[in-house]
């Protein structure tokens, strides 16, 4: 795994581009397993009627749909320009 200072030297020598880039998908499956993890416990929460589980099961339901979308093929990019940034989302 290359340093974040030879990451950077490397798309800067790429630019002024267009640079196209990715968010890491190992973070995003990471928050998503995280979510799914804290949303499962909200709904064993909501099951044995402890205080405070449709709050774990709706938040947390809610991030787990957002990380999965996420992790779609060409769900979100940034593309760098000598005419500055564009955020690219799938629609």
């Amino acid at each position: 795994m290359q340093s974040p200072h030879a990451e950077a030297e490397l798309i800067l020598s790429r630019f002024p581009g267009p640079v196209k880039l990715y968010s890491s998908r190992r973070k995003w499956l990471r928050l998503l397993f995280t979510c799914s993890l804290f949303t499962v416990a909200g709904l064993l929460m909501v099951l044995y009627r402890i205080s405070g589980g449709w709050f774990f099961l709706i938040v947390f339901g809610v991030l787990s749909i957002l990380a999965a979308g996420a992790l779609l093929p060409g769900s979100s990019s940034l593309e760098l320009d000598e005419e500055g940034f564009e955020r690219l989302t799938r629609n």
